[in-house]
């Protein structure tokens, strides 16, 4: 990550958080936070704690460190959850599975599990 290239946020939970993010959602907060300062007139610090919100409303996983996948394997739909999301890319690639998205976690164990599922090894 090239975190270097940003002005490093005000406030020092947000600076934390906001330095492990990868570069995608890196731009992403400070893209953000630029539009919400300019267009609502509020502070920059402000302005970072909202749009670091609005990063952790999309990306929940950002969280708790364990990252969902929606994959296509043989024909089939799965999900992968990983706690390393550059390596679960590359094996998942080696086993000959397409990554379709990442997904809200939450959002597959009740949609597609019925708020009860259970993990087991892929491959």
């Amino acid at each position: 990550m090239n975190q270097l290239k940003y002005t490093p946020p005000s406030d020092s939970l947000v600076a934390v958080m906001v330095n492990g993010l990868d570069d995608v959602r890196r731009e992403d907060f400070e893209e953000r936070s630029a539009i919400i300062e300019f267009d609502a007139g509020i502070s920059r610090a402000h302005a970072e704690c909202l749009a670091l919100l609005n990063i952790l409303k999309c990306y929940p996983s950002l969280l708790i460190g364990v990252t969902a996948f929606q994959i296509d394997m043989d024909g089939a739909t799965n999900w992968v959850l990983t706690a390393s999301p550059a390596t679960a890319r590359d094996y998942l690639v080696d086993i000959g599975a397409l990554v379709v998205a990442e997904v809200n976690l939450s959002d597959v164990i009740h949609e597609r599990y019925g708020e009860v599922a259970m993990l087991c090894h892929l491959g």
